[in-house]
């Protein structure tokens, strides 16, 4: 009689060991924030750490290894659920989408943050290598896609603060089931929260500025950010902006993301922009 059967996967019999141990670490990262009934959660400061590996909750930074799924939704104040919600929602509008809904249906509240977030990564990476495209992007407008690095995800995840934007297809019906049945369908249907850019394709000469002009349709937070190009964030109206953004010394293609978040409904938006860095011409006499 074969014994094989009976001997396990090194992997698998790492996992248990592996969860311990994240379930302990867990456990000693909320211990240490003190935090009390679930009505506190909600009133938790999260900001992503530098680097895409932290989180800072309450001023306390935890390393995003030694949170799992289900702690940072208690930390967000919202149930399960809505952090898969908000994984889903980082590929929203993104070709790689189903990859990442397909990764996202198999974790679990004891999936370590960290691990969720680079298996996305590897997941939009694999969905949007040139191997997999076969032509998908034949014909589409725009900039062509990039891989979602954990350090973007994770900027996303935070800023949804528990409350996945409507830009998802899941997440709009659902909303709009809510407002329905809570005013008996009597409820005027809410405008979508919209971030629009003027071009999705800038030129410019290395060193140079150029300007990104957007539009929203309501106040916001409006972060930016792109390899090589500066990032930050600030607090916005609606209607018309611009950002500048310098363009670096390397001659290249640069893609450069927005996200917003609306100040008043939580939504959020995004939208990309391709800038390109053109080579000075020399004129001949």
């Amino acid at each position: 009689m074969s014994v094989l059967s009976n001997v396990k996967h090194p992997r698998e019999a790492r996992e248990p060991r592996r969860a311990a141990s994240v379930g302990v670490a867990s456990a000693a990262a909320l211990a240490a924030l003190a935090i009390g009934a679930a009505p506190v959660f909600a009133a938790n400061s999260i900001e992503a750490g530098a680097g895409g590996t932290t989180i800072v909750v309450n001023g306390k930074t935890i390393s995003t290894s030694n949170l799992t799924l289900a702690h940072f939704a208690k930390l967000q104040g919202v149930p399960e659920s809505n952090v898969n919600l908000e994984l889903d929602g980082v590929a929203a509008g993104n070709p790689a989408a189903p990859a990442v809904e397909a990764l996202v249906a198999s974790l679990t509240g004891q999936t370590a943050l960290a691990t969720a977030l680079d298996e996305l990564s590897a997941a939009s990476a694999t969905a949007l290598s040139p191997a997999s495209q076969s032509g998908v992007n034949d014909g589409a407008i725009g900039p062509a896609p990039v891989p979602i690095s954990p350090a973007t995800a994770l900027e996303d995840v935070v800023l949804d603060n528990g409350q996945p934007g409507s830009s998802s297809g899941a997440n709009g019906a659902a909303g709009a089931a809510g407002v329905s049945g809570s005013a008996g369908g009597s409820a005027r249907p809410r405008t979508r929260f919209s971030l629009r850019v003027g071009s999705r394709s800038l030129k410019g000469r290395p060193r140079s500025r150029v300007a990104v002009h957007y539009s929203l349709s309501s106040a916001a937070k409006l972060v930016y950010s792109g390899s090589r190009l500066a990032g930050g964030s600030r607090k916005v109206g609606s209607g018309d902006g611009v950002l500048t953004v310098r363009l670096p010394a390397r001659r290249g293609n640069y893609v450069f993301r927005l996200k917003a978040v609306s100040a008043t409904e939580g939504d959020s938006a995004q939208a990309t922009v391709t800038l390109h860095d053109s080579p000075v011409k020399t004129v001949r006499r």
